[in-house]
């Protein structure tokens, strides 16, 4: 009987203990810099696009550096690019892009041109400093 008791005084005494011991999922933890809408980030928003259209052999790759420009990253694009950081138009690396002459525009032809967009995008790279920002993309 003292054993039936007990067993009674302590099913109460668990059951609380149970109810308050609920595991909470924990907030997942934010790491880094997140991206900002209108902030053009070197590695995530640039550097693709220079790799598609501009550092590739024959171009602006690392073997060929194609009139000393080399584009396959931040150090070589402020190296070599002749970007002016604040200055699009006095940057050559915008410059070519929006030359009217078709011998002188890059990427050259019958290689299609930047889109609208992507000049837009380096132009205001160029003109927010050329930074090399970096962000996660989550």
């Amino acid at each position: 009987m003292q054993r039936s008791i007990l067993i009674s005084a302590f099913i109460p005494i668990l059951v609380l203990l149970f109810q308050h011991c609920r595991h909470e999922p924990e907030a997942p933890l934010v790491t880094g810099i997140p991206c900002h809408p209108d902030t053009v980030y070197f590695e995530r928003d640039l550097m693709p696009l220079l790799n598609s259209s501009c550092a590739k052999a024959g171009c602006h790759d690392i073997e060929s550096a194609m009139d000393g420009v080399i584009l396959d990253s931040y150090a070589n694009v402020m190296a070599t690019g002749d970007v002016k950081p604040g200055n699009p138009d006095g940057s050559d690396l915008y410059e070519v892009l929006v030359e009217d002459k078709p011998e002188k525009r890059m990427p050259p032809p019958p290689l299609p041109a930047l889109d609208n967009d992507q000049i837009a995008m380096i132009r205001k790279w160029i003109l927010h400093g050329a930074q090399n920002l970096t962000c996660d993309d989550e």
